[in-house]
């Protein structure tokens, strides 16, 4: 199938699949054992003249541009290893080690593949190519338990020429990763046991506090089991396939009231594979919302009363502070999470995802980074040109920890709120803004047609 990508920016702000063949037995077997132009511009006084030189005209001593079209080249005349080459550019100055496939990896192609790898679009599959986490148009896989794809550039300049238009007239192609290890295809090779070099990729170059799980063989993923508080996600979970209307075929357990919660309930419900909760939305009042002490206060000739953790004076002269309330839910999340977690040594997988509705504080946001230990992303939504409404994200799913939304960590999110109130069109369910975020759980979980 073919993928064509006029891909805008990804709508990611402040600090943002690989999926086994089931028929790859073999790599499980071994787990376990165009012509460049350069343009001169010379300025004399005012005058300005540009001449243009193709590349059989350049200077002895010039270097050429990185380009994938030279990277058979290297290997194949000048004897290069290839991986002292950048297989996603093909730059000659390597920072590191391609994490899939045999090969180097420059710097700025580094940034890129952590930025981007994890990302997907709503159709389910990847955003952006497998090898160069870039490209125009894209060859998707199609193995059902594939969410692959690659650039016509990566595969004519790593496989073969022409080999993209080959791959796209056929009626089932299977992508590189899915096929076993020994398979020919090019200066494209697999790397052994790919899914630890993309967990240790990722735990070294990201630099964050969080590790990743290294991603599960489609053949031994099992159904998500998942406990959600405060937020119902089950639309979501449906729509991209984690839940069916089998039992056997993942589980959603939703509750809007925690309090009377103990660590014994959620270990006779679990063990969960993902945690989920959020705060309220703008205009949304739960079922059981904290219950605070008031007492009374009097003022000169008036009365009223007021709860006992901190003020704010209201229209009808109750003074309640709401901050308190909405981190209330942050709280109870914490705690309910510290219950479902998984052994410290534990290697199972397991993941949470908290969603704040743009209405904690920023001494409450900085508490919950703290508890949570990393910084949240930002995710928002465009209308005319404006930001209609936008949620923060704390997460240990993949597309969180990576460094995308580190380009925008100067935006004001108290601004941010203001605008988003005044508009008064805000979403009624803020878990739209985040469902394609769980789609790298595909990774790790079954999925149903």
């Amino acid at each position: 199938m073919l993928k064509s990508m006029a891909h805008s920016p990804p709508e990611t702000l402040s600090d943002v699949i690989l999926v086994e063949s089931e028929t790859d037995v073999v790599e499980h077997l071994e787990e376990d054992g165009q012509q460049c132009e350069i343009v001169v511009v010379l300025e004399e006084e005012r005058s300005t003249e540009v001449i243009s030189l193709d590349s059989s005209e350049r200077s002895f001593g010039s270097s050429p541009r990185p380009s994938k079209d030279l990277i058979a080249y290297e290997v194949m005349v000048n004897q290069r290893n290839i991986e002292d080459i950048c297989i996603c550019c093909g730059s000659l100055q390597i920072h590191t080690q391609h994490p899939l496939f045999d090969g180097g990896m420059c710097f700025p192609c580094k940034d890129n593949f952590l930025e981007s790898f994890f990302l997907y679009d709503e159709d389910g599959y990847q955003s952006f190519c497998t090898i160069c986490c870039s490209g125009e148009i894209l060859l998707t896989c199609e193995n059902p338990s594939c969410s692959r794809c690659y650039c016509f550039e990566c595969v004519d300049a790593l496989v073969n020429p022409g080999s993209s238009a080959k791959f796209q007239a056929m009626s089932n192609w299977i992508c590189f990763l899915c096929l076993p290890l020994i398979s020919e295809n090019g200066l494209l090779k697999k790397r052994r046991k790919w899914r630890e070099h993309l967990k240790d990729f990722y735990d070294r170059e990201t630099h964050r506090p969080l590790e990743m799980y290294k991603t599960v063989p489609a053949w031994k993923r099992k159904p998500i089991q998942v406990l959600s508080l405060f937020g119902d996600i089950e639309t979501e979970l449906v729509k991209f396939g984690f839940l069916d209307n089998s039992s056997d075929n993942g589980m959603l357990k939703y509750l809007d009231d925690v309090t009377d919660v103990v660590r014994k309930d959620v270990e006779e419900w679990g063990p969960f594979d993902l945690i989920y909760g959020s705060t309220p939305a703008f205009g949304q009042i739960f079922k059981h919302p904290p219950v605070f002490q008031f007492v009374q206060i009097h003022e000169e000739n008036s009365s009223y009363h007021s709860p006992s953790l901190g003020t704010e004076v209201m229209n009808n002269g109750c003074k309640i502070l709401h901050t308190v309330k909405n981190v209330w839910y942050f709280l109870q999340y914490y705690r309910v999470l510290q219950y479902g977690k998984p052994n410290v040594d534990s290697e199972k997988p397991f993941f949470w995802m908290f969603v704040d509705n743009l209405v904690l504080t920023e001494d409450d946001r900085e508490i919950a980074s703290r508890f949570l230990e990393t910084d949240p992303v930002t995710i928002y939504e465009m209308c005319d040109e404006m930001v209609q409404n936008a949620v923060l994200i704390w997460s240990n799913i993949p597309p969180m920890q990576s460094n995308h939304s580190a380009l925008t960590s100067d935006w004001d999110v108290s601004l941010l709120t203001q605008d988003i109130q005044k508009l008064e069109a805000f979403s009624q369910r803020p878990a739209g803004l985040v469902n394609k975020y769980f789609l790298p759980l595909r990774e790790y979980f079954k999925c149903f047609p």
